[in-house]
């Protein structure tokens, strides 16, 4: 006994207010997942090609590898990182391209009090002037100052359009999107947190690389310029020295009150800069700050030159954390004028309406219109089917009527010869073959007698109505034989004694019309393969290749041979 329950809306409010807050749950970490997937940023040089694959987990930002090898002359960067991570257990979804000032030309430029929505098209109309490219560069930059009444400050990063379509293109390759692309003097920006740059008021974050120094002066956490230098000394205070001097002539650029006022912070390991600086930490009498750019030192993964990735892990983190300061790949832009709909709003929405509502009617008309169109284009449709039916069947009965027409009853032509031949006392025929024209059938026999008279008889017994008998090759082979005389016969039958022995075909009616239904279509593989049948039995008939039926002795010959047939019937 089947019982039934009552639905109580009351009762099952709760139960779906659940499972709506399950549902919620699952898409929010479906989107969670799909914002956490790793990104490869890349760096490269002439002879070089580095590479930091980083993750963001929760509020956390993990570094899951990091890699470094000589950069491939038939390869894209791009590609190679992508071949080097093939079968890592992460995936990755997103490639950062860092590029150095060979790549990405730094402009520094002076524009006039300017709001901040302004600056994108002066910047860009600056440097479309500049440079005077086509297609233009893409370009964004980096406000050094920030008032908007006092002249601003713009250093502008300018990239190539082959450059940018060629990043784009080999990570459409690897099957990765391009996030973004920085400049690399920018990048170790993002390992320095926002109560670190504001701790001092004048701070210089300086990262050393293969031959190269770049740093960024900082006020009041704000990066007001960056430079880099490239290094033509392998000693260490020369180098020393010169950055010390450059960073000196940057300060005096910005404005700084003092040369040993601002704070040094360097990206890497005490020791391994200080082997590669000289005395530089020493002439900012040990105020210096190290950053380690990996974050976990002691790491077995860990390289010495753990700097070089200063640039790499810090873009990483600028974009992950979604601050970063330049992106070449998205630059900034002016904000969208205000349109005239904005203007004219009451206005248009009226006429959107009066338009909406004319539509509406004329959508009307032209669905009566389609309608009608349908039912006609069905009709005509179905009338074509049925004639092109109808054509099918006169075709196919013209091809059979031209197939019964050119047809041979070989068993009714040998049956009229053999009741035509002497006996097999008499003659003996030791081969025989045919062949079939368009004129006439051919057979050319080859028969022994026992007597020359014998030769005339069967000539004449073989004449008749369409029938012609031609004998040649009259031979004697000598006594002791029972067929001592051989002679070779061709008879002839024309067409119209041939055709009298085939069965009449019945003529067809084209003029018969029927309804084209689902049993005519179903029925229509089988007529086409019948008539498939006998197009290529036509095709045979139509053929004049001589059919040898080997040595045939007629059936009142009565000889004790053997009769060998070599042909094959039509």
């Amino acid at each position: 006994m089947s019982s039934s329950r009552r639905f109580d809306p009351l009762r099952s409010l709760p139960s779906l207010a659940r499972a709506f807050d399950g549902a919620r749950g699952l898409m929010g970490r479906a989107q969670g997942k799909s914002e956490t997937r790793p990104v490869a940023v890349i760096g490269w040089d002439r002879r070089f090609l580095s590479f930091a694959v980083l993750q963001k987990r929760g509020e956390s930002i993990a570094v899951l590898e990091t890699g470094r090898s000589e950069r491939s002359a038939e390869h894209s960067p791009i590609a190679q990182v992508a071949e080097q991570l093939a079968g890592r257990p992460f995936r990755v979804g997103e490639a950062i391209a860092v590029l150095s000032r060979a790549e990405l030309e730094a402009i520094d430029l002076a524009l006039p009090p300017a709001d901040d929505a302004e600056l994108p098209g002066l910047v860009r109309a600056q440097i479309e002037e500049r440079l005077d490219a086509d297609p233009p560069p893409h370009v964004d930059f980096l406000v050094a100052t920030t008032a908007p009444d006092a002249p601003r400050a713009v250093t502008a990063f300018a990239a190539a359009d082959e450059t940018v379509v060629a990043l784009r293109s080999a990570a459409d390759a690897a099957r990765w999107r391009l996030a973004a692309i920085v400049p690399r003097g920018l990048g170790a920006l993002g390992l320095i947190n926002r109560s670190l740059a504001e701790r001092w008021r004048s701070a210089v974050a300086l990262s050393v690389l293969d031959g190269e120094v770049e740093w960024i002066v900082l006020h009041d956490g704000h990066p007001e310029r960056q430079r880099t230098v490239r290094l033509g000394s392998e000693e260490r205070a020369v180098i020393g020295d010169q950055i010390w001097s450059e960073i000196q002539r940057s300060l005096t650029l910005t404005g700084a009150p003092s040369a040993d006022e601002p704070h040094l912070i360097v990206f890497g390991d005490r020791q391994r800069i200080s082997e590669l600086t000289g005395p530089l930490i020493g002439r900012f009498r040990d105020d210096v700050t190290f950053v380690d750019p990996l974050g976990a030192p002691g790491t077995p993964e860990r390289s010495e030159d753990v700097h070089g990735f200063a640039p790499l892990v810090g873009a990483g983190r600028l974009y992950l954390e979604r601050r970063l300061p330049v992106d070449v790949a998205h630059p900034k832009a002016p904000p969208k004028p205000v349109g005239p709909l904005r203007r004219y709003g009451p206005i248009a929405a009226l006429a959107v309406v009066a338009l909406g509502v004319v539509g509406w009617y004329l959508s009307q008309d032209v669905a009566e219109l389609q309608n009608e169109v349908d039912t006609l284009t069905a009709s005509v449709e179905k009338k074509s089917k049925l004639a092109d039916k109808q054509a099918e069947k006169a075709d196919e009965a013209r091809i059979v009527d031209a197939w019964r027409q050119d047809e041979v009853n070989w068993l009714e032509e040998l049956k009229l010869l053999s009741e035509r031949l002497p006996t097999g006392k008499e003659a003996t025929v030791r081969r025989l073959s045919a062949f079939a024209a368009p004129e006439a059938v051919t057979f050319d026999l080859s028969v022994q007698v026992d007597d020359p008279a014998t030769v005339a008889r069967l000539e004449e017994g073989l004449r008749g109505e369409g029938i012609t008998v031609s004998s040649r090759r009259v031979a004697e082979r000598g006594t002791g034989t029972e067929y001592p005389w051989q002679f070779e016969t061709r008879v002839t039958i024309d067409r119209a004694t041939i055709a009298s022995h085939v069965a009449p075909v019945p003529e067809f009616d084209e003029s018969a019309t029927g309804d084209v239904d689902e049993a005519d279509d179903d029925a229509a593989p089988a007529a086409d393969a019948d008539a498939a049948s006998a197009n290529e039995t036509s095709a045979a008939a139509d053929d004049s290749t001589a059919v040898d039926l080997g040595t045939v002795e007629p059936a009142s010959a009565g000889s004790d041979e053997a009769s060998e047939t070599n042909g094959g019937e039509r």
